[in-house]
């Protein structure tokens, strides 16, 4: 293993070096960027039923020049009695209900109008993340006429700074 500090061959390559540290090793802030973390949002049925008038975030637009990078999103649907009636699939998008999809959709039978509790987990498809973008849940093509229940989202994602 190599130690990397400002004066050799190997801190060229790694620009968020601090340079008032004399042990090589990263600040603090710079370790958070590109890995892993995770996002926890509950929705309520008032919510639900507005899902496509009224997107919810489910991470921050992380700043200037940096992207979120969606890896999975879990989905539980927490069933209150009665089905939601969607009429088409739940998406998580950049920006908007209009932006790219970041996953594949969830399903609108098996999950989001689901009879019963229902779990989902949907994978990072390739996708173009746009930069200080929010990533939202969005219903497809309408609010739901009716249901009930809560749904919580866990999505996992990593930020990170492009040129």
């Amino acid at each position: 293993m190599t130690l990397v500090t400002q004066s050799n061959e190997a801190s060229k390559h790694l620009p968020h070096l601090d340079p008032n540290r004399e042990d090589g090793f990263f600040d603090s802030n710079d370790i958070a960027e590109d890995h892993v973390q995770v996002a926890e949002v509950t929705l309520t049925t008032a919510q639900l039923l507005a899902l496509n008038t009224t997107p919810i975030d489910l991470v921050a637009a992380p700043g200037a020049g940096k992207y979120v990078i969606v890896d999975e999103v879990a989905g539980f649907n927490n069933h209150g009695g009665t089905d939601y009636a969607f009429g088409g699939p739940l998406s998580v998008r950049y920006t908007d209900e209009s932006g790219d999809e970041a996953v594949t959709a969830f399903p609108e039978v098996a999950f989001a109008e689901a009879s019963a509790d229902a779990v989902a987990v949907q994978h990072g498809i390739d996708a173009i993340p746009v930069a200080n973008a929010a990533v939202v849940l969005a219903a497809d093509t309408s609010d739901p006429t009716l249901g009930d229940g809560t749904m919580t989202f866990q999505v996992k994602y990593r930020v990170v700074t492009l040129p």
